[in-house]
Order: C-alpha cells, then structure tokens, then sequence
C-alpha cells in the first residue's frame, strides 16, 4: 500500500469560547486522524498555561496516511480544543478539516500557515485555530493485518501512537524503511509567534491574504511567555466564609457551565439544574477546608509553596477548630503566637493543632463530607449532572 508522512504544526488559537468563568484556561489540542476504512491516529500539543482564549502552541505532530484514503477524501483531520481544569478536561471546540483539501490546498499555494473556524458543542462558530502542514513523498508499506475480530465486525483497528509526542503511528510497521524527513525548524524563543526565519522547503510563509478562504488569525503581540505564579498573598485575617464563597463561585460558574453543555448534548434545560448550587458550594467549602488544612500539614514540595497562614493569622478551619476544642490556657497559646513570623512561635501552634488532634479531626470531616456528597450526587435526578460531579472523586484526600 502506498503512504504519505503528513506534518502538522500547531499554531494557536484565536478569540476561541471561554468555558471558565473566573480562571483564565489551559488549553491544549488533540489532533486525530480519522476516516472510512482508516486507521485512528491521535496526538495532543502541551498545555498553554493561562492561554486563556488565544492560546499558543507552535508544536509539531506527525501521521502517516494511506495515500489512497487520502486522495479519496476519505481521510478527515479534527482538531479538538480542550480546557485542562481541576475537575477535568472542558470540551472548547473543534474544527474538521479535509486532508484532501490541505494536499490541493499545498499543490496550489505551497507550505503557507491556514486558519480555520472552530465550531463549539452547541454547532455554534466561535474563534479560529491557525496550523502549517506538509505531505511527505509516497512510499510503499506492507498492509497492516488485522486480527481475526477485526476481521468480522469489519472495524477499523485503532492504532493510537506510542512513545512521546511526535511520533508517528500507526503505519508502517516496524522494521519498515521509511523516508527520513527533517522536522519542522526549532520552535521559536518567547516574544515570536512564528519561526524567525525561512528555512529552504520547510519555513512558513507569510500568513494567508483575504481570499484564501479562511479568515487569517489576528495574533495578539508576538507571541507568550509564561507567567510566573503569583506567591500566596496575606492580607491577614481573611475569614473561611469568605474563601470558601469565592471558591465556591468558582466551582459554581464552572462546573455549572459544564452542566449546562452536558444538558445541551441530552436536550435538558439548563434551569432545571438550579438545585445543582447548594450542592455545589458544599464542595467548595470542602475544597477550601482542605486548603486550609494543607497550609499547616501538607508537604510544600508536593503542594508548591510553604504555608503561611499561622504567621498571617488567617481565619483558617484549623484556628476555628482550635478555639471551639481549646480549654482557656490553649485559647491564650493560640492568641499568644498566631499572627508573628517567629519559627519558635508557629512551631508552639503547630504543637497545639497536634496536641488538640485536629489531624484526627480533619479526617474525620473529610470522611463525611465526602460520603455526604457522593450520597447527594447519586440522588440528582439528571444523568449529566451527576456526570459533571463525580469529579469530586479527584480532590477526595487530594495532597496538593
């Protein structure tokens, strides 16, 4: 059989659906290799952190496809865009391309960077993804065999890639020769968009002019940089209720958009899902008792930072579950040290915590808020919604 390497470089994104409502999203994108008769193949870029809605990747993926699918447009590229979130990845979006339509698109115009329109869960258009791609020379490859089940139910064999992303999959087999192709010119340096210069054959040209179809992507600046994380601020005293509301929110506005998606797929209404809230800020206040309890006893090289809420005598769970458990002496230890960045000092609360067990204590409420939650879940009537949040499971004893 005959076969072509295809490339594709993954630019970014533009003006795409935001599906967060307060953080600002990771975004990465799967690109699968699909069609009748043809073998699956699927590869994802890395996670732009804070890409937000105009994400930027700049990564090369390799397939290899049967010529013959190819040139019989049988063979669609989807590229799918998704929201890397705490309770799990978010659908944003995805745009079906033709292969056949990139090979004559090539033929015509060479290797120049294209943009197409993303369509979202609901078929509405929002935003563009822009790539550059390459076919390869065709070479010859023994057929794949199937095993004997493929071979009755008539199925594609799902090949997925192995190793690192990259690679190519799926065929030829190994031990077959195979054309030996230079990759993709290095990825560029923070602060440009596009490689920086043109490399014989391989470069980018200039971005597409109106006419070619599709609207070019306006890229905002000249490219991204990461952005540091923001150390935990003081602002002393910042009481649990607080916390707990505005993670609350958070989860709120982004689990009940995804609510709201999973609904539109099983023809619900959203509005009937309005009970979904109370239930939803319980996990809230779960999620910020356990970051309240991590501060003092988690480890800081698993949860990225060392606690700080002892010196900034916050409001924490744990200093309410001190004074409600302390006798008078261990109420004026408590009030004696919090508040001052003397080790001695947050070593004598620490002690206290122990000594009052609240490691016992938090155990024990994680035990029973999860078992009371997981029991509410269950109980929702809608199917979707109980999908949505059985990501509870995820943070369940989490350890950062």
């Amino acid at each position: 059989m005959d076969c072509r390497p295809f490339e594709i470089t993954l630019i970014g994104a533009n003006d795409i659906k935001d599906v967060n409502t307060f953080s600002k999203m990771d975004v990465y994108a799967v690109v699968t290799v699909s069609g009748a008769g043809v073998r699956k193949q699927k590869l994802r870029t890395p996670v732009h952190k804070d890409g937000g809605t105009s994400p930027k990747w700049n990564h090369t993926l390799k397939f290899t496809l049967d010529d013959a699918a190819l040139v019989s447009d049988r063979v669609k590229i989807k590229i799918k865009l998704i929201s890397d979130r705490t309770f799990g990845p978010t659908k944003i979006g995805k745009a079906v391309v033709p292969a056949k339509e990139l090979l004559q698109s090539e033929k015509a115009n060479g290797e120049k960077p294209v943009s197409y329109l993303v369509v979202t869960p609901k078929g509405k258009t929002k935003g563009s993804v822009s790539f550059g791609y390459k076919f390869g020379e065709k070479f010859s490859a023994p057929l794949p065999v199937q095993p004997e089940a493929h071979k009755k139910a008539q199925e594609p064999i799902m090949a997925y890639p192995a190793g690192h992303a990259g690679s190519s999959s799926a065929y030829p087999p190994p031990g077959v020769a195979h054309p030996v192709y230079q990759p993709y010119p290095p990825q560029p340096q923070p602060g440009y968009a596009y490689p920086p210069q043109q490399q014989p054959g391989y470069g980018y040209a200039p971005p597409p002019q109106a006419g070619y179809g599709y609207p070019p992507v306006v890229q905002p600046g000249y490219g991204y940089a990461q952005k540091p994380q923001k150390p935990k601020k003081g602002g002393g005293n910042m009481a649990l209720g607080l916390g707990a509301g505005l993670l609350g929110g958070l989860l709120i506005g982004d689990m009940v958009s995804d609510v709201g998606d999973m609904a539109a797929y099983d023809g619900e209404e959203l509005d009937k899902h309005i009970d979904v809230k109370n239930l939803l800020i319980d996990m809230g206040i779960y999620f910020q008792v356990q970051d309240d309890y991590l501060d003092c006893f988690g480890d800081p090289e698993t949860i990225g930072k060392i606690g700080t809420d002892i010196e900034d005598f916050k409001c924490s769970w744990l200093v309410v579950k001190a004074l409600e458990l302390s006798n008078e002496e261990q109420k004026k230890t408590l009030y004696g040290n919090c508040g001052n960045p003397d080790p001695a000092k947050v070593a004598k609360v620490k002690a206290l915590y122990k000594e009052l067990d609240l490691q016992g204590v938090f155990a024990e409420y994680e035990r029973q808020s999860y078992e009371k939650l997981t029991s509410s879940i269950e109980a929702h009537p809608s199917k979707a919604v109980q999908e949505v949040l059985k990501s509870l499971g995820k943070i369940y004893k989490r350890q950062k």
